[in-house]
């Protein structure tokens, strides 16, 4: 059921309905009483409201009389057409304390209804009668004891609530950790995606090595037909180094070669010249002997 309240505004009393947002005004007051706060009744906190809504202050008598509150009202509207009907409560609220909270306030409701009811009764034809009273104040006190279980009630869900509510904050403490630690771990993994992003597209001196053919490769070396792309290529990589490696062997051993040539052809060449001067003394030494034979008959 709606929850109803009274405002006084510019001298007009008008009753509202308050669901939600939804709010609807100017509805007929049928019959107030006192002592419980569960709709469809609704609060005046003034007798001057009450006379406003009611029409005249006759009835302030009937609650100065049963009630120590005679300032606070609760009326009952007679007749109300919410925008939202038959809102089935049971199906919104499961928590067990709440649903003690709804059927402790339906009971205190039904009992103030019935107390309402039995005022009327009592009053309608005159004075009530001691019995009459009598069984009013047995009502009253009922009420009373229904109205001070839903306060217990109502202070346990409130301290429920609080509970809740702290208990609500850690967990939100500790999702906020987590979406700290799980936005730092895609920050760290965006990092690692942009490292192996450019070591994959580094353009690495091994890419630019002149390597025999693929086909050729394995044509001498089938034993590496199976291996994976990394695998042949790091082969690959051996076999060339290797056949450097012999390669730059054989040129060593031809520069010890060239340079023992250079040697021997140095040292032939000193001979050759050490030669021609012999053979320039041996020319001069002969030219003696060649006058002398000239001169002989």
């Amino acid at each position: 059921m709606p929850i109803l309240t009274i405002n006084n505004n510019k001298q007009k009393c008008q009753t509202h309905l308050h669901i939600g947002s939804w709010h609807h005004a100017k509805y007929p007051v049928q019959w107030f009483a006192a002592g419980c706060l569960a709709p469809p009744f609704l609060v005046l906190t003034s007798a001057q409201e009450q006379t406003k809504a009611w029409g005249s202050s006759s009835q302030l008598e009937f609650i100065q009389r049963f009630f120590s509150t005679p300032c606070t009202y609760i009326f009952r509207i007679k007749e109300y057409s919410p925008r939202i009907k038959n809102m089935a409560i049971d199906k919104i609220v499961t928590d067990p304390r709440l649903c003690a909270v709804l059927q402790i306030s339906d009971q205190a409701r039904d009992q103030a209804g019935a107390l309402l009811s039995l005022g009327e009764q009592a009053y309608s034809e005159g004075p009530p009668s001691a019995e009459a009273q009598a069984e009013f104040a047995k009502q009253q006190k009922l009420l009373f004891t229904t109205v001070a279980h839903l306060k217990g009630l109502h202070r346990n869900v409130c301290f429920s609530a609080r509970e809740t509510k702290s208990q609500t904050a850690e967990s939100r403490q500790e999702v906020d950790r987590l979406h700290l630690q799980l936005q730092n771990l895609y920050y760290e993994q965006r990092h690692l995606q942009g490292e192996i992003t450019a070591c994959e597209s580094y353009d690495h001196k091994y890419q630019q090595l002149p390597l025999i053919p693929v086909e050729e490769f394995l044509a001498q070396h089938p034993e590496h037909e199976n291996d994976d792309e990394n695998t042949l290529m790091v082969a690959r990589i051996d076999h060339e180094r290797s056949e450097r490696e012999a390669l730059e062997q054989q040129r060593q051993e031809l520069l010890k070669r060239k340079q023992k040539l250079i040697a021997d052809n140095k040292r032939r060449k000193d001979d050759l010249a050490n030669l021609d001067n012999d053979l320039e003394k041996f020319i001069d030494a002969a030219k003696p002997i060649q006058k002398l034979f000239e001169k002989a008959p």
